[in-house]
């Protein structure tokens, strides 16, 4: 789906992947890498956050500090006025096409924003749609990095939430879910995480699909997947605390 949309999912995916990789081991590249994704913000939303709530400082002004160089030398090559052109034609376009745009758009998107558009909801009725799928996934970022917690599920956990917080992601984003799902692979061993998995990695078509069909199911099957993330989480760490006592 991203080489037939000719969009930039690869070198986004590879900037999360680099930026979970070596967040603890090289903070400053993670950063780097979080910081070029600025060019695409939804994708790493609640990144912020999570470095924040996990004491992660080194990371966090890597990425703030590539944010401004990258400003720095956009408005040297092209002056300042692109930002101007952002602020004042750029975000309202984008606005418009969110709570009006019409066509294949629509089922392109996996978030419940969208989702609700599916079945004609006017804009007001599709942020309400929207506002619990948000609200659940900051809850779930700061359940899961308000301690030190496994990092692979940690990780995996902010990534899928970024899909579920924002109302305007596209299924061509969906890159690093290939990479999510296969290094997911050991941890997911039931039948119906195995089910869910490849629901999930499917959605980039199944999305579509499922979506000119009018049948809303992207969001709700991506909310599914970070609360079984969050489960799995959970369990590791009531495993960890019941086993502990034997251990000592």
């Amino acid at each position: 789906m991203n080489l037939f949309a000719g969009q930039n999912g690869f070198f986004t995916a590879t900037f999360l992947i680099l930026a979970v990789r070596h967040m603890d081991r090289k903070p400053i590249v993670a950063g780097i890498c979080l910081g070029l994704l600025t060019v695409k913000p939804q994708l790493a939303i609640l990144f912020p956050l999570a470095l924040l709530l996990s004491g992660r400082i080194r990371c966090f002004a890597s990425a703030a500090l590539t944010t401004l160089l990258l400003i720095a030398l956009s408005c040297a090559v092209f002056g300042t006025g692109v930002w101007v052109d952002y602020l004042r034609l750029a975000i309202p376009f984008q606005n418009e096409v969110m709570n009006y745009g019409t066509g294949i758009f629509i089922p392109m998107m996996p978030t419940s924003f969208m989702n609700a558009r599916l079945w004609d909801a006017s804009p007001v009725v599709a942020w309400l749609v929207q506002a619990p799928f948000s609200l659940l996934a900051i809850a779930a970022v700061v359940w899961t990095f308000g301690r030190r917690r496994d990092p692979l599920l940690s990780f995996a956990v902010l990534i899928v939430a970024g899909f579920v917080v924002t109302p305007y992601i596209f299924d061509y984003d969906m890159v690093v879910f290939g990479w999510l799902i296969a290094v997911l692979r050991p941890r997911l061993c039931g039948i119906w995480d195995a089910r869910l998995a490849l629901a999930v990695w499917t959605l980039p078509v199944t999305t579509i699909l499922f979506g000119l069909c009018h049948v809303p199911v992207s969001a709700p099957i991506l909310a599914a997947f970070m609360l079984r993330l969050v489960w799995l989480l959970r369990n590791d760490a009531s495993q960890a605390v019941r086993y502990e006592p034997a251990t000592a």
